[in-house]
């Protein structure tokens, strides 16, 4: 394989997760192994399955299970087993409030590494082993489950608010349910930590020396958060209108290789994979009509409205908005931070964009980008939306030329600020044009081994920036 999942350390989370980076492992790691600024250590352990933690930790210490596959960042340190067996017991130990009293006493720093984990005490009672395993199982499929509801999860299936029964019609109703069957599994994970806690403190005999209570920051499941899960909902649907998602099929749909229309029936895709995103709707695949129809067609058209309020309410909007308004602003605002931010600063949908004005921005996919791409979005939507402004311009200067009292002093002075304005967007929208022309004669070729940030940077002027 030319890339490979990496076992990474990551934020403190136990069990089960942080699984999100890749490395190039081309011919066993030639290029790695061959860079002088890289280390490549223990690599007889590599692909055996593990239980991980993170080196250096700026709060708790929490421990991961890793099946076998993953290679080792510097960053991780592991633990690994005879017959590459991982022994549920110790993960049981490690992840206890004990094992973090001991672990504040033999090191009270941030960092854990394999010679401090060493140092902690180990005994074995095989009266408890069986009962141990089945809960650190059970919290294992709880995490899971939970980690695989977010889209960065390579398992990633469907939205959480779309895996309920067809007669919920209301968002909120489908919010709540999430809400509900979250609270409930982090209850019940909460009572397994309990139950392992007793297990060891009674194991290393210091029951009336140590509180078994686990609190909420002992427990690494995320809570429900409206604003956070409505968010990942529209995102969900973007991924939907792209093809990157499909409402008939569960999890990951198109990465890559001939695009199928035929996997898209219940919600059609976007056909040329360009989204524009506006001020006005102006062509027929706009972002937020699109949007719009996906509500429609998940949730029903008769709850239309109520949904689109509840969404507009959530995304914060104002008093002089209406819910489309709302949502339209997020799109143009804020709908690229937060998918900068989901996919830290590697965007899988990248943002064409005029400008500081935001005058012209779309949304492609780059898995189902072209040579071609480019070109369509000069001639099919940014040479008619310029038409459109200069269409706009002609009337704003009739109104203000005009001599026969038709209109009111205050009308043409509103029409004057309005040309002010709109002669900066079409300038705007003229320098951008010069540019997209000559890099879509260019007819540029990305290459998806290359990851995002090469692949981006061909396009710098073109689209919004990144860190």
């Amino acid at each position: 394989m030319k890339w490979n999942v990496l076992d990474k350390g990551g934020a403190y989370r136990k069990w089960y997760g942080n699984r999100e980076y890749i490395v190039l492992w081309e011919n066993n790691g030639f290029e790695i192994k061959n860079d002088p600024k890289s280390a490549v250590r223990s690599p007889q352990y590599f692909f055996k399955p593990h239980i991980s933690w993170t080196l250096l930790s700026s709060s708790y210490f929490s421990v991961r299970y890793f099946e076998e596959g993953f290679i080792l960042d510097t960053a991780s340190n592991c633990l690994y087993f005879k017959d590459d067996k991982v022994d549920k017991y110790v993960l049981a130990l490690m992840n206890t409030k004990f094992a973090q009293y001991l672990l504040n006493i033999i090191n009270p720093t941030i960092n854990f590494s394999c010679g401090v984990i060493g140092l902690l005490p180990y005994i074995e009672e095989s009266s408890f082993r069986e009962e141990i395993s089945f809960l650190v199982d059970k919290n294992i499929q709880i995490s899971k489950a939970e980690w695989d509801l977010f889209e960065t999860s390579w398992d990633f299936k469907r939205h959480p608010f779309l895996t309920y029964d067809n007669n919920i019609k209301f968002i909120k109703d489908a919010y709540d349910k999430w809400s509900i069957s979250t609270y409930i599994k982090i209850e019940e994970l909460r009572k397994n930590e309990q139950k392992l806690n007793e297990f060891f403190v009674k194991i290393y005999d210091v029951e009336d020396e140590f509180s078994t209570i686990v609190t909420d920051d002992d427990i690494t499941l995320r809570s429900p958060d409206k604003d956070r899960d409505v968010k990942s909902f529209i995102s969900y649907a973007v991924g939907c209108i792209l093809g990157r998602y499909s409402l008939d099929q569960e999890g990951l749909i198109y990465a890559g290789g001939n695009f199928d229309f035929s996997m898209y029936n219940s919600f059609p895709v976007d056909e040329d994979n360009i989204i524009p995103i506006l001020s006005e709707g102006y062509f027929e695949d706009d972002i937020v009509k699109m949007f719009v129809d996906f509500v429609k067609v998940t949730f029903g058209e008769e709850a239309l409205s109520e949904n689109l309020d509840y969404i507009a309410e959530t995304l914060g909007k104002k008093s002089n908005e209406t819910a489309k308004e709302c949502i339209r602003r997020y799109f143009i605002n804020d709908f690229y931070k937060d998918h900068l931010q989901t996919y830290k600063n590697r965007p899988i949908y990248w943002l064409f964009s005029s400008g500081k004005l935001k005058t012209f921005n779309c949304l492609i996919y780059m898995h189902r980008y072209d040579r071609t791409t480019l070109s369509r979005i000069r001639t099919d939507y940014l040479h008619e939306l310029q038409d459109r402004l200069d269409t706009e311009r002609k009337s704003l200067i009739d109104i203000i030329e005009e001599n026969n009292g038709e209109y009111s002093t205050k009308e043409k002075s509103e029409a004057k600020k309005k040309l002010s304005t709109l002669d900066k967007q079409i300038d705007e929208l003229k320098k951008y044009d010069e540019v997209l022309h000559h890099m879509a004669d260019m007819q540029i070729e990305i290459d998806l081994d290359d990851g995002v940030k090469v692949n981006y940077d061909k396009f710098k002027g073109l689209v919004a920036k990144i860190i």
